[in-house]
């Protein structure tokens, strides 16, 4: 017969002791004991659960403890001011989570969605059921999540992440520097955002004093990260951030604008910052447009931005950029325009392009790449919000690829203007556009 070792079971009481005095004096050189002890005694208000509840053994909090005993030290050894870049309590909260649930650690490593998973997986908020009604990415994780780990797993988890949250606006970078081990050049203290904030010249300093290039462009993702949690000091900074990138040839400008996009930083309150560069570098302003319909065109945000916005900055954007070179390239970014985006500002946005495409010498591809953007029981509705008729734009020889739609699915198939005509005019059913 084979024996098990089985743990000895503690009193949580025992376990608040032993972090309160064993482990706290393995961290003193470190820590502030009231700080270390706030931390302990933490309550998360919905579920009354404190971080020792979490906690099951001795095992656990050694183990916790060794892993941000060593974060700790490497971080000291290379910079003896480590506390500036990064918080203590991010250490050991995340050393917590690999100690109590490895397999969750792993996930949290690897998938930087979860950051907005766990700060609103327990929240009744509006935010929430936003993301989980308009953002398929978000659904997706969140749902995988909760199928791959039982509640009592997140439950305590996400009060961990609670706690992270306090200092919301750094979570990416002291995410980094864990992830890392190591404190970079271009990472900002808060010491020297609030220079920045104070004098937003002081970027181009900091710029100046990093050597490594591609550290120039990491210094920019950083403080771009800073200011999407920043409302109030976002727009001075954010400012001095696009005139960097249109003059500094150090900076990669399309990681810089990929992050701008993705941390839904071009809206409708920075929407001029936007329209003036529209006008100014047109490389730049593609980069941005072909970005923005990429998110847009996979659903991801949708309703996350100002529907007014986003039609303001496409029509401004083919306002500024009518050169033919300019139009044969934009016919990439009207690729965008699939069936996923439905309703009626996905038509207003067909019709920009439609009115900028129509007088040119690519009016044909335009129409081609409109009929392949919804499906077939919709294109009588695209005609009326194009405002054409179809005799104008239908020629009765020529071969058009359309969506046909059908019981389970639908496919693509070539049809000629004729037979589409004929077609349209028996289909008298108009699709929703909610």
């Amino acid at each position: 017969m084979t024996l098990k070792y089985i743990l000895p079971k503690h009193t949580k009481s025992e376990l608040a002791k032993f972090l309160k005095n064993d482990i706290y004096d393995g961290l003193k050189d470190f820590i502030n004991k009231d700080d270390f002890e706030k931390l302990i005694d933490y309550k998360e208000r919905n579920t009354k659960q404190t971080v020792v509840s979490i906690f099951n053994n001795y095992r656990e909090i050694k183990n916790s403890f060794n892993d941000t005993y060593l974060m700790i030290q490497t971080l000291k050894s290379q910079n003896t001011e480590w506390k500036q870049y990064i918080r203590w309590e991010f250490i050991f909260i995340l050393s917590i989570i690999k100690s109590i649930n490895f397999k969750m650690y792993l996930k949290v490593m690897k998938d930087d969605n979860l950051v907005t998973i766990f700060d609103n997986l327990y929240k009744k908020d509006n935010m929430t059921a936003r993301l989980l009604e308009n953002d398929i990415s978000f659904k997706d994780i969140f749902e995988k999540l909760q199928y791959d780990f039982d509640k009592n797993i997140l439950e305590p988890i996400s009060i961990l992440y609670h706690i992270l949250f306090t200092d919301r606006k750094n979570f990416e970078q002291y995410l980094y520097i864990y992830k890392h081990y190591k404190v970079y050049d271009f990472l900002i203290t808060e010491e020297e955002y609030q220079e920045i904030i104070n004098n937003v010249n002081i970027i181009d300093d900091k710029l100046n004093n990093i050597h490594i290039i591609e550290e120039k462009t990491e210094f920019l993702l950083r403080l771009i990260e800073i200011i999407s949690r920043d409302a109030s000091n976002q727009l001075n900074i954010l400012n001095k951030a696009v005139e960097i990138i249109q003059n500094n040839n150090d900076i990669n400008f399309k990681n810089v604008i990929e992050k701008l996009v993705n941390l839904n930083l071009v809206n409708k309150k920075n929407e001029q910052i936007f329209k003036e560069l529209f006008k100014k570098n047109q490389n730049i302003a593609f980069e941005i447009m072909d970005k923005l319909l990429d998110r847009f065109s996979k659903n991801i945000m949708r309703k996350s931005m100002n529907e007014s916005s986003i039609i303001s900055l496409i029509e401004s954007y083919l306002e500024t950029n009518k050169e033919e070179k300019q139009q044969k390239k934009n016919l990439s970014i009207l690729e965008y325009m699939n069936i996923n985006i439905t309703g009626e500002i996905g038509y207003k946005i067909r019709k920009l392009f439609y009115n900028y495409y129509k007088d040119t010498k690519y009016y044909d591809n335009m129409i081609s790449l409109l009929l392949l953007s919804v499906y077939d029981k919709e294109l009588n509705k695209l005609f009326e919000s194009l405002e054409v008729d179809i005799e104008d734009i239908i020629q009765d020889e020529h071969q058009y690829k359309i969506w046909e739609s059908y019981s389970g699915g639908a496919s693509t198939k070539y049809i000629y203007g004729k037979d589409l005509k004929e077609k349209l005019a028996k289909n008298t059913t108009k699709p929703s556009t909610e």
